[in-house]
């Protein structure tokens, strides 16, 4: 049920649609200092409930002090409560309130949407996708609750969107929950808008025209992404007239038998384990992109583990990277788009399968991957116009991959590799010679499996760098990494390491155990919020790095947990236990030299470690100065893998890579979910 509310405004109580309106602009600290009290927007919390967190950069620098800097919304132009909504049985529910802007005595140029969710009981995590009409503007999933019940909480950054966001329409939020007698956990959850008029870097624009790259269901009051590989996730999409500057932004996430696609294995050993049927299409998956039915990019996806992957006790209470807000990936289409009156956008998703004994990408994927687009457009009827005709593009690749099978049945050890490197190189002829604007997109996976399939490890590597250079002799320039020498710029570099271990043990009294332990490294360096700028890597006038971001800015993240997890059977001699332990930093600054004002996140960071369901230790400092935290013991080496028991109210659903372990909870049918979890007690 979505919730409106009225605030007051000067002195007397008025209505202003949905609006809180600032009274007073608050004075900023001018010096370092320890911020004094202020206050949070998040709704009051039982103190049973535990906070769940997701480590990122608060989106402003507090006023003043504050333990929870990612929902301070001090000095606010104003704010709405757009939805309050209770998930429940809500396949093919979504929850749906109508927006109106702010009023125009509020005036603003940035915007954040903020959303705070409780669960109490046992669910899986949900996936859920916030819509505004046609158009997905954000896509999270939930924390798993414990019996005492979970608040969780995340601020977006929504000002990309502006150009809708000043029109009246549906805001569609779709989170598919099912509740029996066993998944009790329901999700209940308050989206808010906030409302800033802040001083901005010079450089910084947002689009003129937003148009959806989407099923277009929103009419329906339901989300509208395309579902791959069933859909054909093709949309006919309107270029505005004098565009400038064009760029596409894509979300894709894969789920079910495509939840764990980077611990997928080639299609030649799905069935190498006679009890234990593995998923395919290989550890290796892309999004490509077409324009006009030419492809224009093909990018790598970073993988996000949901807050049930793995092991159950990895992620509670710090949830994995970009698990509130699933990853996202942009590219600029002027070149492709510009100067005409209309453009049929493309999304596929491809792995890879073989042909002749020799590895190439595509031959489709499993069940399923949600994808959706977003292009922005930027118009100017006095900038250069740009000769699509002048540019030419070439998206190519490189493939690898290799097994090896020891062994026989119960004993085999199969050990596999994949490579892959894409290249996408789009030029154009310019007065210096011939520009070049390069991506170099680098795989790789090892891993192994084991005791029929039960056992896996896994180590993958991506690497994407992208830049351009000038080259005077017209000649195509080296498959460099580097983008070093005269006339180069490099522009970004993305770096994701992912180290996992796991094993599933299954017992014959049908008591199992299973074991996790995960390690990645995250780190991006280049132009930040680049659907905030005009500036595009194909202007006729150029550009440089800075110009196309608000900053140059650099993200580091770091995990290291490992968690095991004992479900004893009526019967047998054990006791149901699990245990966990997390360790992760996150680090984030951005470069000397850029626009900062008061409430500029110059640098963060925080580090935290927990026990399963308990922080331990939480330090983090913003621009220098540090909050509120619980110091670490530097003189204790204990990972605090100590077991905790496990009653029957807190038996766990594991969920597996290939299905492994599925009958010990099948998918949401209340009795046998009922009859297998009294069964392992």
């Amino acid at each position: 049920m979505a919730r409106r509310q009225y605030f007051p405004s000067g002195l007397s109580l008025y209505q202003v649609s949905t609006w809180g309106l600032a009274l007073l602009p608050i004075l900023s600290l001018a010096f370092q200092a320890q911020y004094p009290e202020q206050h949070q927007v998040s709704p009051s919390v039982d103190g049973e409930l535990t906070e769940f967190f997701q480590l990122y950069k608060p989106p402003l620098a507090p006023l003043s002090n504050t333990t929870s800097p990612h929902d301070d919304f001090s000095g606010e132009a104003c704010s709405s409560t757009i939805l309050q909504h209770e998930f429940i049985n809500s396949y093919g529910q979504p929850g749906i309130a109508q927006y109106s802007p702010p009023p125009s005595s509020c005036e603003w140029n940035t915007v954040y949407f903020h959303l705070y969710t409780t669960s109490k009981g046992r669910q899986y995590d949900r996936l859920a996708f916030l819509f505004f009409n046609d158009t997905e503007l954000w896509r999270t999933s939930t924390a798993e609750p414990i019996p005492n019940g979970i608040s969780f909480q995340y601020t977006k950054d929504v000002t990309p969107f502006s150009a809708l966001l000043r029109e009246n329409g549906k805001i569609i939020l779709d989170m598919g929950n099912m509740v029996t007698d066993v998944l009790t956990g329901t999700f209940a959850v308050t989206l808010t808008a906030h409302y800033f008029k802040l001083d901005l870097p010079p450089q910084q624009k947002v689009a003129d025209v937003v148009v959806p790259v989407s099923r277009k269901q929103g009419l329906n009051g339901q989300p509208s992404h395309f579902v791959l590989p069933g859909d054909i996730a093709e949309t006919t999409v309107s270029v505005p007239k004098n565009v400038k500057t064009a760029k596409l932004s894509i979300i894709a996430s894969g789920n079910a038998e495509e939840e764990f696609w980077y611990t997928n294995v080639p299609n030649e050993l799905v069935n190498v384990f006679p009890d234990n049927t593995l998923f395919g299409h290989s550890p290796y998956r892309e999004v490509q992109v077409f324009v006009d039915g030419i492809m224009v990019d093909a990018i790598v996806p970073v993988p996000t583990i949901y807050t049930g992957g793995i092991n159950p006790g990895l992620w509670k209470p710090i949830v994995c990277p970009h698990a509130y807000d699933l990853w996202e990936a942009d590219i600029d289409i002027t070149p492709f788009v510009a100067g005409k009156t209309d453009a049929v956008i493309e999304f596929r998703v491809e792995g890879l399968t073989s042909i002749d004994g020799h590895p190439e990408i595509g031959g489709g994927i499993n069940q399923n991957w949600y994808v959706s687009g977003r292009a922005f457009f930027w118009t100017d009827p006095e900038a250069p116009q740009i000769d699509a005709s002048e540019y030419s593009v070439e998206v190519s690749s490189e493939v690898s991959t290799g097994w090896t099978i020891d062994g026989t049945g119960e004993n085999q050890l199969v050990k596999y590799r994949t490579y892959v490197r894409r290249t996408t190189a789009i030029s154009r002829d310019s007065p210096e010679g011939r520009l070049w604007w390069q991506r170099f997109q680098t795989y790789s996976a090892e891993g192994t499996l084991s005791a029929g399939g039960n056992n896996q490890t896994l180590k993958a590597n991506t690497h994407a760098v992208d830049g351009s250079q000038v080259r005077k002799d017209q000649t195509v320039p080296s498959k460099s990494l580097t983008f070093q020498g005269l006339g180069s710029t490099k522009l970004r570099d993305l770096v994701f390491f992912l180290q996992m271990d796991q094993a599933f043990v299954p017992y014959p009294d049908k008591s199992f155990f299973l074991y996790g332990k995960v390690k990645s490294i995250y780190k991006n360096h280049g132009p930040e919020s680049t659907l905030l700028t005009d500036k595009s890597v194909f202007s006729p006038d150029g550009f440089s790095k800075e110009a196309l971001g608000v900053h140059v800015y650099s993200d580091r993240r770091f995990l290291d947990d490992e968690a095991s997890y004992l479900s004893a059977a009526t019967g047998s001699n054990k006791t149901s236990w699990i245990n966990g332990a997390s360790h992760q930093n996150y680090n984030y600054a951005i470069g000397d030299g850029s626009f900062t004002t008061d409430r500029t996140v110059k640098d963060y960071s925080r580090q935290m470690r927990s026990v399963y369901a308990h922080v331990t230790s939480d330090i983090q400092s913003i621009n220098g100065i540090p909050l509120e935290s619980i110091p670490y013991n530097t003189n204790s080496n204990d990972r605090g893998l100590r077991e905790m028991e496990v009653t029957k109210e807190e038996l766990l659903c594991p969920r597996l890579p290939h299905g492994r372990g599925k009958d010990n909870c099948p998918v949401e049918n209340s009795d046998p979910v009922l009859e297998a979890l009294e069964g392992t007690l």
